[in-house]
């Protein structure tokens, strides 16, 4: 096999902590190594990224996006970079373009990766998303080298939702290091300079934005103060422009004092938190994947997701439960007052995490890639 060059658009990441931002780091790494020198990488970033892909991905070429670009005009300004980079003097002749971000550009060489089909969701998407979600995003899939998604149930809604045919879509999943997860020997300490103490404590993490159901965790959490349960939640991720709505629900529902909320936690922040929780509280409407839930087994505490198809293919049972408010604050009460189903949880769930790995994860890239770089096409890849 010739030498190829393989573009890795990874403008979406910024500065703070991403599901994606830790895909592209453990990712890429691994791959690249099973590759050798028959593929050489070029990561397209934003500045805020720059420095964590340099740490991980030390010795490829990382060129700097001066701002992390949106919508159309932003989108084009990328596709010209890809394609001069694809086509500078002595590159080799033939390229493959990953990208996270829909493609205006480039498309025979492109092997677009979509995390989940919230796009299509109407009642969680802007009115610019949902027309282009209808108008515009079939072509563009049929036409792309291979969409990649990250779990079987988002392939199957991509399917579903656009016609594209089943051998079109490749599932490269994400995974957790459940070593990186272990319990800090200073828990105890991490967890009080955060006002906090082991078990005393709901957590929620994730972007405050309609599809994380960030409302629903709040009305548990008033069940359980109505139920004489002590204890806060503490809730921490991104404000989005929907987070307002969070705040003014915390006020209705007479809240103020059980709540903490931050901004979103650097890793270690994030381990401290999983691994000290009374519960984690994952009630989303909408998943690709969900790496909360696979790092909150990984960090043995105990979980409660929403029963969607990403949730029962990724944590399975007895972790899912439909979103009724009274099934939610019974589990919780029953974490609280038994040992032993708190034991047996975090049995199932280390089961289910040595299921899902970054190696896993990376051979399944490598197989993908390999298959496009092998198989036979009209023409060099990307002409």
């Amino acid at each position: 096999m010739s030498r190829v060059r393989l573009i890795v658009e990874a403008t979406s990441c910024d500065d703070r902590p991403s599901g994606a931002r830790r895909r592209h780091l453990e990712l890429w790494p691994r791959v690249l190594a099973a590759f050798g020198d028959r593929i050489e990488a070029v990561f397209l970033v934003s500045p805020g990224a720059r420095p964590g892909f340099e740490e991980r991905l030390a010795g490829q070429r990382i060129v700097e996006i001066m701002r992390t670009p949106t919508g159309p005009l932003g989108r084009l300004r990328v596709n010209r970079l890809l394609r001069r980079i694809a086509r500078e003097p002595g590159a080799p002749s033939r390229f493959l373009v990953h990208q996270e971000t829909l493609p205006l550009a480039l498309p025979p060489a492109t092997i677009l990766c979509r995390h989940d089909a919230r796009i299509h969701a109407t009642e969680l998407s802007s009115l610019p998303r949902r027309i282009y979600a209808g108008l515009r995003l079939p072509a563009v899939l049929r036409s792309v080298r291979r969409l990649v998604t990250v779990s079987e149930s988002s392939a199957a809604e991509f399917g579903a939702r656009t016609g594209l045919a089943r051998e079109r879509i490749t599932v490269v999943p994400n995974g957790v290091e459940a070593r990186d997860f272990a319990r800090p020997d200073d828990l105890a300490a991490r967890l009080a300079a955060l006002g906090l103490e082991e078990g005393g404590y709901r957590f929620f993490l994730g972007h405050r934005e309609r599809r994380k159901n960030p409302l629903f965790a709040l009305e548990v959490e008033a069940a359980l103060a109505a139920k004489g349960q002590g204890g806060r939640l503490v809730m921490a991720g991104r404000p989005t422009r929907e987070g307002d709505l969070v705040e003014r629900r915390i006020a209705k529902l007479g809240l103020p004092d059980r709540v903490l909320l931050l901004e979103t936690p650097d890793f270690e922040t994030r381990r401290t938190l999983l691994a000290g929780a009374g519960c984690v509280l994952v009630p989303s409407l909408v998943e690709g994947f969900s790496l909360v839930t696979l790092e909150a087994l990984a960090a043995g505490a105990p979980l409660l997701c929403s029963d969607i198809p990403a949730h029962r293919e990724v944590a399975g049972e007895p972790f899912c439960l439909p979103l009724h408010l009274a099934l939610w604050r019974d589990a919780i009460l029953e974490f609280a007052g038994s040992t032993e189903e708190r034991a047996r949880r975090r049995e199932k769930g280390r089961l289910r995490v040595e299921h899902w790995s970054w190696d896993r994860a990376a051979e399944a890239m490598v197989a993908l890639l390999d298959e496009l770089l092998r198989s036979p096409t009209d023409g060099p890849v990307g002409t």
